[in-house]
């Protein structure tokens, strides 16, 4: 059977019967189907003429002692899992998960009768890190409160290692957040308040020796942040090399217009037409335009030096979703 050492060897002229997949017997150095051989009694007559080492695989003809399966920071995937198993391994070394706490601040987002604002950007940014391959952890909603914000970090800090928050982040107006963080020994502001749109009221501590990242409580500005922060976090602690994301050529259809000193992240519209990819932004915008994250299916990134690009000029973006066949209606 499959995967048994034949206790048996044979000679020239002889021939025994083996399974798919099986070890062959000693002696034997080639496999003929059963379907390009006939037997009768003792005798078993071929069909066709066969060749040495026909239909046999050779050890070291796959992977050979020595070779490379994966290289380190590689994120493993199922084929990875398989060539590890036929090359005999049973575990290897990996990276930890990072351990990640979302901590939702806003008294709009207690659920209490006459509150109707979701909390949509917490598992927002929980279904990210999943797919980052992080270990996230709703922590909850805390109220517009420092003593609350400080105590929940002053709790939580140990067991994770790094802690995300939303919301309480303005520059100069109700940053709560960042007073909060200000109280513990130690704390290192890193930044707070960067040329990102959106998002520019991002900020980062380190305290600890853990980052600690405050978003914005909307949910573009807060994506905007994991894809600007976040993801190179990760790939800086666990020295993974993240799966590459599409990137298409595209032609603008429409005026995109930049600030300039800013970095800008748009959400827009790629589909074909006149046998060549176009690319319009949202007209609706807005660090809070759930639909911009529903209806966009690529990114935009204008760096700092550039007003924009005109009707007309060719840019590189980034898919996020599947390409439009024609133009959609919802541009109109």
């Amino acid at each position: 059977e499959a995967g048994e050492v034949p206790k048996f060897s044979i000679n020239a002229g002889e021939a025994a019967i083996v399974f798919t997949g099986a070890p062959i017997p000693e002696g034997s150095d080639s496999v003929v189907p059963f379907e390009e051989a006939v037997r009768r009694g003792n005798l078993v007559h071929i069909l066709r003429p066969v060749q040495k080492y026909k239909n046999v695989s050779r050890a070291g003809e796959d992977i050979k002692t020595g070779d490379l399966i994966i290289r380190r920071g590689i994120i493993i995937r199922p084929w990875h899992i398989a060539a590890l198993i036929e090359a005999g391994f049973e575990e290897v070394k990996v990276f930890k998960r990072p351990r990640i706490g979302i901590i939702n601040v806003g008294n709009e987002l207690i659920v209490e009768e006459g509150n109707k604002i979701p909390n949509s950007t917490g598992p927002l940014i929980y279904a990210y890190l999943k797919e980052l391959g992080c270990e996230p952890v709703l922590i909850g909603v805390v109220p517009d409160d420092e003593e609350e914000i400080l105590n929940t970090v002053l709790r939580i800090l140990r067991d994770f290692e790094i802690l995300i928050t939303t919301g309480g982040t303005s520059v100069g107006g109700k940053d709560l957040v960042p007073e909060a963080l200000s109280r513990i020994s130690g704390a290192n502001l890193i930044f707070h308040g960067v040329n990102l749109r959106p998002g520019r009221t991002t900020g980062a501590y380190v305290i600890e020796g853990k980052p600690i990242l405050m978003f914005s409580g909307l949910p573009v500005a807060a994506l905007v942040g994991l894809e600007a922060f976040v993801k190179p976090l990760i790939r800086h602690l666990t020295g993974a090399t993240l799966l590459p994301e599409p990137t298409a050529r595209v032609k603008v259809r429409r005026r995109v217009t930049n600030v300039i000193g800013f970095k800008s992240f748009f959400r827009v519209v790629v589909y074909r037409e006149g046998g060549e990819l176009s690319m319009e932004p949202l007209r609706l915008t807005g660090s809070g335009i759930i639909s911009t994250l529903l209806r966009g299916n690529a990114i935009l990134v204008v760096n700092e030096n550039i007003e924009g690009y005109d009707e007309g000029d060719y840019v590189d973006v980034v898919l996020i979703g599947p390409i439009y066949e024609k133009r959609p209606e919802f541009l109109e």
